[in-house]
């Protein structure tokens, strides 16, 4: 085991540890939300905030481990806080520093880590938010970043903290001071639920508002840029958030409401709109009328913007759960067909072929293979859509000759479908290099002149015709075969969905499905235009320019 060597400042590092006055208090629901929050983000049992004392790493908050401290010399985030991107440990079972670590070889038998160090304004890193689990693994690189931005808001949180401790003490040292600074005492002291955030004061019988430097920065404001007015807030809401902010404001100044604290967005200079959390309190006089109300603005954006995350992974991966599960179900059924044939037709060769002649024994074996070949294209099909789903997640656009790749499919189609169609092939310009996935391009050429070869009669021809028109690669294939009917269009690209007209005509029904799953890899469209006895076209349009496809 491999002990970490200690930081360079670890003297001003535990200065600063100290100065926070974090060790050992009680847990807080600001930090288990976001431990947790990295914990669905990165898909890990166990995730922790860690602070490194001088010889131990202390829990501030913890997502699924037992004890609340280890030792120093044998802690992963000791080597966490050596660098300022995320630490990950793969493998601790194969990592020589971590190998016989007793983390690793006992209780709780660590084999991934993952851990970005929590460093403060002075640029000391006191710890890590980490993740762990008891399986190698590996995160992505949306799951890396969102760990980082996640990072970010504990130490904020962390220093807040520090913070809002020190705008107690403020406040109460303004009181001793006297009636004379009544006002700045009042200010500090309203805004003790604030933090490193902005600052603001509004006094409702003069209607003089403050806003500090720090509420203006925010919104990427200089001091000078935003005058003291409470309209300035009012005009800068979301016009979505309008309603409800003035809605709680006049609550909690009646008293309906405990608390006013609420998260609504903010216009910025530049134009977007900035999440924030306001966080404030009112003082009423005898009459119950409030006088004066301050609190503060907290930018958590970058928060915000990792629950997106968050959410866009659970959705998807409902979608995901759900399109297995109606995959699953087709794909069996679709199956049991050529099945039942084997099974029928293999009971009547036992049973009844010794009193059958050579041509019945013969035309039993070609239903035999017939339904083996029916299964072996539905199974080369599923796997089909199975590389371009596993495509698509590992998306991999590269610069592409997408003439050659075009006249390649169509050289090995001819050579393999031994088809007597006329196939003709033009791009303009002639020579077209464009930033796409090749193997699901690919897939997507192969199954549509495929297809257009397929259901075209003999000596009829096959047009593939492709141009590149404002960063879109626009794609055409146009038969001159049965065609589609009007009725069966709407669900033609659905996995084993077949034409009424193609029944004589072997398929699986996966083709269409297979490039539709790579046209929206793509982030394309596709359409088509189809008349019964004269032939289909089939038209793509592929977004194609580094930007669009990032």
């Amino acid at each position: 085991m491999r002990i970490a060597p200690l930081p360079a400042n670890e003297a001003e590092r535990l200065e600063v540890l100290r100065s926070l006055s974090i060790l050992d208090t009680a847990s807080e629901d600001i930090f288990d939300d976001l431990t947790r929050l990295a914990s669905q983000i990165c898909n890990t049992p166990i995730a922790l905030v860690s602070l490194i004392d001088a010889d131990r790493q202390w829990f501030k908050s913890n997502i699924g481990l037992s004890v609340p401290e280890t030792p120093r010399d044998i802690a992963f985030c000791s080597h966490a806080i050596l660098q300022p991107a995320v630490f990950l440990v793969p493998d601790t079972s194969i990592d020589e520093r971590f190998s016989d670590n007793p983390l690793v070889t006992s209780d709780p038998h660590i084999r991934f880590y993952a851990g970005a160090p929590l460093i403060t304004s002075e640029g000391a890193a006191i710890g890590t938010l980490c993740v762990l689990d008891q399986e190698p693994r590996r995160l992505s690189a949306e799951q890396t970043e969102s760990l980082k931005i996640i990072s970010r808001q504990v130490a904020r949180q962390i220093e807040q903290r520090r913070d809002l401790a020190s705008l107690a003490q403020i406040s109460l040292d303004v009181h001793q001071i006297g009636e004379k600074l009544r006002l700045s005492q009042e200010r500090f002291e309203l805004a003790t639920l604030g933090s490193s955030g902005g600052i603001w004061d509004w006094d409702m019988k003069t209607n003089e508002v403050f806003f500090s430097p720090r509420w203006k920065s925010i919104l990427g404001y200089a001091d000078h840029e935003i005058p003291n007015r409470l309209e300035e807030w009012i005009e800068r809401l979301h016009p979505e958030d309008v309603q409800r902010a003035q809605s709680a404001l006049a609550a909690y100044l009646k008293r309906e409401i405990p608390t006013y604290d609420l998260e609504y967005r903010l216009r910025h200079k530049d134009g977007t709109y900035r999440w924030v959390l306001s966080r404030s309190v009112a003082l009423w006089d005898d009459q119950s009328k409030p006088y004066r109300m301050a609190g503060s603005h907290i930018d958590i954006t970058d928060r915000k913007q990792a629950e997106e995350i968050v959410e866009k992974a659970l959705q998807k991966e409902r979608e995901l759960s759900e399109l297995k599960t109606r995959f699953i179900s087709m794909a069996s059924h679709e199956f049991r067909t050529p099945l039942t044939s084997i099974v029928l037709y293999a009971e009547l060769l036992k049973n009844y072929s010794h009193t059958w002649d050579k041509k019945e024994k013969d035309e039993a074996f070609q239903r035999i293979q017939d339904a083996v070949q029916t299964m072996t294209e539905l199974m080369d099909g599923v796997l089909a859509v199975g590389q371009v789903e596993e495509a698509k997640q590992a998306f991999k656009p590269t610069l592409l000759d997408f003439s050659y790749l075009i006249q390649d499919v169509i050289d090995q189609i001819k050579l393999i479908s031994q088809t007597r169609c006329n196939i003709f092939f033009d791009a303009y310009p002639e020579n077209i290099n464009v930033v796409l996935d090749e193997m699901i391009v690919r897939q997507i050429l192969t199954n549509l002149v495929f297809n257009a070869v397929k259901y075209s009669l003999d000596g009829r021809d096959v047009r593939v015709s492709c141009r590149y028109q404002e960063s879109n690669l626009i794609l055409q294939v146009q038969d001159q075969g049965i065609g589609i009917p009007e009725e069966n269009q709407e669900n033609i690209f659905e996995p084993f969905y077949r034409a009424k007209n193609v029944d004589c005509i072997a398929g699986t029904g996966l083709g269409l499905a297979i490039v539709k799953q790579g046209v929206q890899a793509h982030h394309g469209t596709i359409s088509l235009e189809s008349e019964i006895g004269k032939g289909t076209t089939f038209t793509i349009t592929l977004p194609c320019d580094t930007e669009k496809l990032q």
